[in-house]
């Protein structure tokens, strides 16, 4: 499972190792935006077998994807553990609005809530078919002669880059909503396009959606602890007769209708009808 993280909100990044490694754990950070590899940087032991290092915050200036390596030798045998960090533009919501307007109490943990969060932010945009925040996406597509290629997200905020068969074409491509056109045509080849660009329907989450993401988040937490009731429960007999519970499903993704409700009505205002699909 990928971590998480912001623009300008570098965190330490852990992994585990078979065992105590004799001698430095070396990590490099290779971004996918540009390329570029930073390090080796030495990680820190932070407990048994466990090395963590902070990501610098010229990292995480940009929306990017990094891929976090951490090399080292355990009883003679060499290790690499790799951990796949998104840096999206920013978080549908904090910690302390989650606490504040939650409200989540400090019997959660804040790695608790940053877990939720990436869970519930993940499943809004599976439910919209959409991104609320700006991603990092990276994509390969197959030149066929035509004029334009279609990108997969439905919105894009920036164009990042543009190569065809390993040569960058960027300043030859004229970004149209989602679709990208070449000064003539795309050279045929199979997956020979990579078009980099972040994806996102605005740069922040609408309130109402950021709101009721934080409620799905409480909602969460509160489930994961609850006791005496199954969760695969669908009725509740009481002495006034039996109770319908809320589950989720296609299109209820959360089982808690005030929130399924404004998950539901974002999904259609930002559903974009493809052509012949």
């Amino acid at each position: 499972m990928a971590v998480r993280v912001a623009v300008g909100d570098p965190k330490a990044i852990s992994v585990q190792f078979p065992g105590t490694a004799t001698g430095d754990v070396e990590v490099t950070v290779v971004s996918a935006r540009d390329g570029a590899t930073a390090g080796p940087f030495t990680a820190s032991s932070i407990g048994s077998g466990v090395y963590a290092y902070t990501l610098d915050a010229s990292m995480v200036e940009q929306v990017d994807e990094l891929m976090v390596s951490f090399t080292g030798t355990v009883t003679g045998v060499e290790y690499t553990r790799t951990e796949v960090v998104q840096v999206a533009g920013a978080y549908y919501f904090t910690v302390a609005e989650a606490r504040a307007l939650g409200p989540i109490d400090a019997s959660f943990t804040d790695e608790e809530i940053e877990k939720q969060r990436m869970a519930v932010e993940d499943q809004i945009e599976a439910n919209c078919d959409t991104h609320f925040v700006a991603r990092f996406v990276s994509e390969s597509l197959s030149g066929g002669g035509e004029p334009f290629l279609r990108l997969t997200e439905n919105y894009i905020l920036n164009l990042i880059a543009v190569t065809v068969d390993s040569e960058d074409v960027t300043s030859s491509v004229s970004l149209d909503g989602r679709y990208l056109w070449a000064g003539t045509i795309w050279t045929p080849g199979h997956r020979n396009v990579v078009a980099k660009y972040e994806s996102g329907y605005q740069n922040f989450p609408p309130e109402d959606l950021r709101r009721k993401a934080i409620e799905a988040t409480r909602y969460n937490l509160l489930r994961e602890k609850r006791k005496g009731l199954p969760n695969q429960a669908v009725t509740l007999g009481t002495e006034i007769g039996n109770l319908r519970l809320a589950i989720a499903n296609l299109r209820s993704p959360f089982g808690y209708p005030e929130v399924d409700a404004v998950v539901a009505r974002w999904a259609l205002r930002v559903g974009v009808p493809v052509a012949g699909a």
